[in-house]
């Protein structure tokens, strides 16, 4: 046989399963071809496979690598890695033989996450991006005629408010507030005409890119079929797997996307919106179509309706469909919608500086309907001009099934010298009286107690003490007046300055006995109020109050300075009293009110037929208590169904005697602290549950100290001694989570801060203008309180539906939000985005990118193994010429 050379090695074989490998040689020799077979058996590692093997791996490894630095400036380009392993050696005596190397995997290095992230990042930079470019658009529009557009003045009253709410006394940012109100409601007008063309080059926008998304989608889909084909048989389509995420990357631009990953053949599928638009091998391929109102909706195949929730169709949906159709379908519906919700804030609201002491109604009632319930449609107004309730003002006395239900409107008394304010609670109740609800009802209520189906709570005097109510005839109907008797001040609020104590009867125990029957036509209910008549002297007077305006009418008094009965005659005309004071000390503003029945008779009050019996209900020397705080719960006032605690008023009782803010002592001759128990309610307003909390005023609660009730409502006791009083002596007080159930001060147009409903009606309240003082900053009359500059500033984010409805958030976003405080923002964000994005580019770039020095690196390292498996394959050769050469 010829000698072997390298020209002369054809094939060789290794077959993984049998551990054999056979050598066909081909030798030159002078008589012929010779063929010789070398077989080497699974006993002896063969060092020409181990190298074949490394040779083969190397150079595989070297491909990926140069295909790495020829695509280092791909973008979307992911580094790919070869993952070489030994394999399963070969059982030999002494040990296990290696058998070289392999290719495992060439892995495509990836962070899903930081993808996923990066996914997520452009889609919300360019849903901000379009929502900045058009934005910027509308702008245009709003800017017309220049600075002084709706743009600039929203801009400007956003920032202002934005200020206030930072600083909510300054008297300086309340004017520029009041001034910039105004400058924003002279500029409504100009923008219905323009608003539609921009509406529709939006859907134009929408239906474009749908056609993008589809050619996306449809592109994912075949790669998707290719690249589960790959996986299948085995082999790892990584280009493949980059070129899809590219795409899907450039779809996440469009639509927020969730991406289900297959494990098993590496295919996706993509949902966007709640529909899917990219299958296992299939687009679902999304388009417009209008409705019609003349919205557009995104629709699938099946009919499935895709909402976006992020990318730029997303910011085209909101402007088409939220921001620019709420201006453009009726501005003056978008104005009175403003105008409900604004106003319906600022007058549940006050302020440290807030001393109203008189409204009157922006809103007329027609000449014809002062007896007509005021949610009856006669009352509507018509094409927001002249008498009327606009209908989107129209109160609500009804529940969901059109049913008459109760109503609360909370009426604060403050007194402005001492700071204490009483809480009366305007109750509208179907059951009451004859169950109507017209103007001069209310009026009737707030004058004296009751008027239809309104009643006033708590009845510790005629109506709601020191409050005039007054249907005041204009040119073409009603309006409602309300003013206070001197420093007296009027809110609507759910401030608490409470001084409950104040309002029990602190004087000896009185009974008022029917001698004779007092006309009924003078009031059904009497009240009885200790008077300061000069020189200390005090007396017991009676007295009525008109039900048309208020007016108090005095029917006699008698001198409250010792025990006794006397006889008060004359009431009316013709009816007798017969009065019994008991023994005791009486206290100047003390009143009580007793009731009369339809024949002029003292309705009962305890155990004496025609008598009303007053007890002593607080000791006049014990030390007074506040009820402070903001109110955190939920619950309106609500009837309860008890006979002894018929609404959900909280209350105080001393349980314990004692002298507020001592230590308790063992010692019985040494001073205790008292005991006191609230009761307050909790639950929800379907089933309120009444509880209570005990609390010892010892030196851990001193005078002057907050006493937690509950939901943010505290207690601060004076110094000085509590007495033990009966349950039916409690201090009970109103804790009311929702001051205007009916919405009865946006219907009149009380305390708002606009007056009109319609966009060429609305003017900024007379009362803000010719005093900014006026506007109201908080929920409390605390110092700094901001709370209700914060909730002006989020109703642009509140949606409100009305009679058929829009999105007042929505509409008042598109207005406001949109055209100033979004730009900015969407900007502010869009540099957060970017700057976000940059990180997670530079952090995928760190795993997923190629670094060149890293990979020349590496490509060192690979040629010289593959360099050391050349000389391995050579060795071998040597050995089987040597082989070869015995063989002869």
């Amino acid at each position: 046989m010829g000698r072997l050379d390298s020209s002369s090695v054809r094939s060789w074989i290794p077959s993984r399963k049998s551990q054999v490998i056979e050598l066909q040689v081909v030798a030159n020799h002078p008589n012929g071809t010779a063929r010789a077979l070398y077989r080497q058996g699974p006993a002896m590692p063969d060092s020409l496979l181990i190298g074949l093997s490394a040779l083969q791996s190397h150079k595989r490894a070297m491909e990926v690598t140069s295909h790495n630095l020829a695509n280092a400036a791909t973008k979307g380009y992911s580094r790919q890695r070869t993952e070489l392993v030994a394999p399963t050696p070969e059982d030999a005596s002494p040990g296990q033989m290696g058998r070289g190397v392999d290719v495992e995997s060439i892995r495509r290095i990836v962070d899903s996450l930081t993808d996923e992230r990066l996914r997520a990042s452009s889609t919300e930079t360019a849903r901000l991006k379009t929502l900045r470019d058009n934005l910027r658009t509308m702008e245009l529009v709003f800017n017309e005629p220049g600075e002084n557009g709706l743009s600039g003045v929203t801009d400007r009253l956003f920032n202002v408010l934005g200020d206030l709410s930072n600083n909510p006394e300054s008297s300086a940012l309340r004017s520029a507030t009041v001034q910039e109100l105004q400058t924003w409601t002279s500029t409504i007008n100009d923008l219905a005409t323009r608003l539609d063309q921009l509406r529709q080059d939006v859907q134009d926008s929408i239906d474009d890119q749908l056609k993008g998304v589809n050619e996306l989608t449809t592109q994912i889909a075949a790669l998707n079929q290719q690249i589960r084909r790959q996986t299948l048989t085995g082999n790892s389509p990584n280009d493949l797997l980059d070129s899809r995420d590219q795409l899907m990357d450039e779809l996440s631009g469009y639509l927020e996307l969730r991406v289900q990953r297959n494990l098993e053949d590496g295919s996706v599928q993509i949902q966007a919106g709640g529909i899917l638009v990219v299958g296992m091998d299939s687009a679902n391929l999304l388009k417009a179509q209008t409705r019609p109102d003349g919205g557009v909706m995104i629709v699938s195949p099946n009919g499935g309706i895709l909402r976006p929730q992020g990318g730029s169709i997303a910011a085209l949906d909101e402007l088409a469909e939220d921001i620019i159709p709420n201006v453009a379908t009726g501005l003056d519906s978008l104005v009175a919608g403003m105008v409900e919700r604004l106003n319906a804030l600022h007058a549940t609201s006050t302020s440290q500086s807030m001393n109203a002491t008189s409204f009157q109604a922006a809103f007329t009632v027609p000449t014809a309907h002062l007896d007509t319930n005021l949610d009856d449609a006669l009352l509507a107004q018509v094409g927001g001009k002249g008498a009327g309730i606009p209908a989107l003002f129209a109160p609500s006395f009804t529940d969901a099934a059109g049913n008459a239900t109760t109503r609360n409107l909370t009426i604060n008394v403050r007194d402005t010298v001492t700071g204490e304010a009483r809480k009366y609670t305007l109750r509208y109740d179907p059951a009451q009286g004859n169950g109507t609800r017209s103007l001069s009802d209310l009026v009737s209520a707030i004058n004296t107690g009751e008027g239809g189906g309104f009643q006033v709570i708590p009845a510790d005097g005629l109506g709601v003490p020191g409050i005039n109510a007054r249907a005041v005839s204009v040119e073409d109907g009603w309006q409602l007046q309300l003013s206070a008797d001197e420093n007296l001040a009027i809110d609507f609020s759910p401030a608490l300055d409470l001084q409950p104590g104040k309002r029990q009867w602190s004087g000896p125990e009185v009974a008022i006995e029917t001698v004779t029957a007092i006309p009924v036509a003078i009031g059904d209910r009497l009240q009885f109020e200790v008077v300061d008549t000069g020189g200390g002297a005090l007396a017991l007077e009676v007295s009525t109050r008109n039900a048309g305006n208020g007016a108090s009418n005095v029917l006699g008094s008698i001198a409250a300075s010792a025990a006794g009965i006397f006889n008060l005659t004359g009431i009316g005309g013709t009816g007798e009293l017969l009065i019994t004071l008991g023994a005791g000390t009486f206290r100047a503003g003390d009143r009580f009110v007793v009731g009369l029945d339809n024949g002029g008779a003292v309705l009962q009050k305890g155990s004496i037929p025609l008598t009303h019996i007053q007890p002593n209900e607080r000791v006049a020397t014990d030390a007074n208590f506040s009820v402070r705080g903001r109110y955190t719960g939920s619950l309106p006032l609500l009837e309860t169904g008890s006979t002894t605690t018929p609404y959900s008023t909280w209350s105080m009782q001393v349980i314990t005697a004692g002298t507020i803010g001592v230590k308790a002592s063992t010692n019985p001759g040494n001073p205790q602290p008292p005991v006191v128990e609230f009761s307050y309610w909790g639950g929800s307003a379907a089933a309120p549950i009444q509880q209570t909390v005990r609390r010892t005023l010892d030196q851990s609660l001193p005078a002057g100290t907050p006493v937690q009730i509950a939901d943010g409502v505290f207690a601060v006791f004076e110094a000085g001694t509590l007495t033990a009083t009966d349950p039916g002596e409690a201090a009970t007080f109103t804790v009311d989570a929702e001051p205007d159930q009916a919405g009865l001060l946006s219907a009149f147009g009380i305390a708002g801060m606009f007056t009109g409903s319609t966009a060429a009606s609305l003017q900024v309240s007379q009362r803000l203008i010719d005093d900014p003082t006026q506007l109201n900053t908080g929920l409390t009359r605390s110092e700094g309180d901001n709370s209700n500059v914060l909730r002006l500033l989020a109703a642009r984010e509140e949606k409100l539906y009305n009679d058929g409805g829009f999105a007042f958030n929505d509409t008042y976003n598109a207005v406001l939000s949109e055209v100033g405080v979004r730009i900015r923002q969407a900007e502010r964000l869009d540099e957060n985005q970017t700057n976000i994005r940059a990180a997670l580019e530079n952090q995928r770039q760190q795993v997923s990118g190629v670094n060149i020095d890293e990979e020349v690196g590496l490509m060192i390292l690979q040629q010289q193994a593959y360099t050391a498996a050349a000389r391995i394959i050579t060795f071998a050769r040597e050995n089987i010429d040597t082989l070869m050469e015995l063989a002869r």
